[in-house]
């Protein structure tokens, strides 16, 4: 059995898929909510995060706030997409029936990444670092996005569910639970 991506004794470059989801406009909610209310609202994102991950053979690297780390290896990147898929739409409604007005942004790359502990000595943690993990971090905010990179890895079945979204070559979900464009 291979090592966990997340127990690496020693730092590898590793082609993944990269992906930052983040809560959009959870700053202007936050201002007009409880501190206990965004408490438990995160960590409930923070679980359906974690469980979608896992459940498609990922990691969530870190979280950070309202946004989290997260990635995949290079056999899974069918199983990860349809899962950010998914994972957007459920925290989308979950945020919706809560009367917050934000939502999941989901960014989606595909590239070589160092992978593995750093840090302090006394304090390594496992992170990833590399021009990848910095294009995946800078692609256009809206609501799910795929590089060009992640979307030429999916296989044909996958790729119907996205459509090509100019002038940037970015993809997004045919149908993303909005309703008819």
């Amino acid at each position: 059995m291979a090592v966990p991506l997340t127990e690496l004794q020693t730092r590898a470059e590793l082609p993944l898929l990269i992906s930052f989801v983040d809560l959009s406009r959870f700053a202007a909610m936050a201002r007009k909510r409880a501190d206990r209310e965004i408490a438990d609202t995160l960590d409930e994102f923070y679980g359906r995060v974690y469980a979608s991950v896992i459940g498609a053979g990922g990691h969530a690297v870190k979280f950070m706030g309202d946004a989290a780390l997260l990635i995949f290896p290079d056999d899974a990147v069918d199983s990860a997409v349809m899962a950010l898929l998914a994972l957007k739409l459920e925290t989308d409604s979950s945020l919706r029936s809560r009367g917050f007005p934000a939502w999941l942004a989901v960014k989606v790359h595909y590239g070589k990444a160092f992978a593995g502990p750093f840090g302090p000595p006394e304090h390594r943690s496992f992170d990833l670092i590399g021009q990848a993990v910095n294009i995946a971090a800078m692609l256009e905010p809206r609501g799910f996005v795929l590089s060009t990179q992640a979307f030429r890895k999916l296989a044909p079945e996958t790729r119907r569910q996205f459509k090509r979204h100019t002038p940037l070559a970015v993809y997004v979900p045919v149908n993303d639970g909005r309703g008819p464009e």
